[in-house]
């Protein structure tokens, strides 16, 4: 019943397939299943670590709260690795982050263009990166190039896929496992996701270099998934989802229900309803395990979009 994603980590540390660790840190983010498994890796490798505990609610308070976290978690850091933060390589890294950040508000911009120019598992590409290599200067050519290719594309006023048939707007997390159904919908059927609020969609913070912990304690409150999760999920997911669908001229919405995820299957009929009453598009509510590939097979994941396709379809 744990989400595949968290029996996965605990795998790696139980075969000892991860690296050598020297500290374990990890958050509650959105996911419950988080907040545990930190304690468990710190047991597996007998290392010391921090739980960032991390506030849900958006105000001056809390984000001095979370600040105050950050700077313990750095003095933990530096009694286990032995030397002090270097504040000039931080705002270094910061820099890049930033610079990254505008890049992925650029590319999301960008798929708003009807046809749309990106490729259905580019939002997904990006998202790893960021989780992997935020303020590392190798996530920037990769985001550039998709930058790039998108302007060049909406200039010429030609999509990602031939023939766009379906505008869609992807809630929660596909199947990660393969992004080949992905590939699928858009190349078989036209059907272009065109927007991923819990992806992709940032919020907006000012940086200030010259306080980076505070920063990066807004910046935590910006990220996708954690802005739209943390609520009031009407101040959240929900708006995201609506003004995306909008903005974005969606058709319909697919919502992956990964079934390891209490949270993310909490909003499912908030956001359905909010979607089908304010923006007049159905939802298709997918559900999946987002690593394993027992739960549903890849044909009928196939059968279920393809039906919701004619439904479009019969819409017009």
């Amino acid at each position: 019943e744990i989400c595949s994603a968290h029996r996965c980590l605990a795998a790696l540390f139980l075969k000892g397939w991860a690296p050598p660790v020297d500290a374990v840190i990890w958050s509650n983010q959105v996911c419950d299943n988080t907040s545990k498994s930190g304690d468990l890796l710190m047991e597996l490798y007998d290392v010391p670590g921090m739980f960032l505990d991390r506030p849900y609610r958006l105000n001056d308070k809390e984000v001095g709260y979370f600040t105050d976290e950050l700077e313990t978690m750095v003095e933990l850091l530096e009694r286990v690795g032995g030397h002090k933060l270097d504040p000039e390589r931080l705002r270094e890294t910061m820099e890049v982050s930033r610079y990254t950040l505008e890049l992925c508000k650029e590319v999301y911009e960008l798929r708003k263009a009807v046809p749309t120019p990106a490729l259905n598992r580019r939002s997904i590409q990006i998202m790893f990166i960021n989780w992997l290599f935020m303020g590392d200067p190798v996530a920037i050519p990769f985001i550039e190039a998709v930058r790039d290719e998108c302007k060049e594309m909406v200039d010429k006023g030609v999509g990602a896929v031939p023939q766009e048939n379906y505008r869609i707007i992807s809630l929660f997390l596909p199947p990660l496992r393969d992004m080949r159904l992905l590939d699928w919908m858009h190349k078989e059927h036209g059907a272009s996701i065109v927007a991923d609020p819990y992806g992709s969609h940032w919020g907006d913070f000012t940086w200030d270099l010259s306080q980076p912990l505070l920063t990066l304690s807004h910046k935590s409150f910006a990220s996708p998934i954690c802005r739209q999760m943390h609520g009031p999920v009407e101040e959240g997911v929900v708006e995201d989802s609506v003004n995306d669908a909008i903005n974005h001229k969606a058709e319909g919405a697919i919502y992956w229900a990964h079934i390891g995820c209490r949270q993310g299957c909490a909003t499912i009929k908030v956001v359905k309803d909010a979607l089908s009453e304010r923006v007049g598009i159905p939802t298709l509510v997918m559900d999946i395990d987002i690593l394993d590939p027992t739960f549903v097979s890849e044909e009928e994941l196939k059968d279920k979009l393809e039906g919701f396709f004619e439904i479009l379809e019969d819409r017009r």
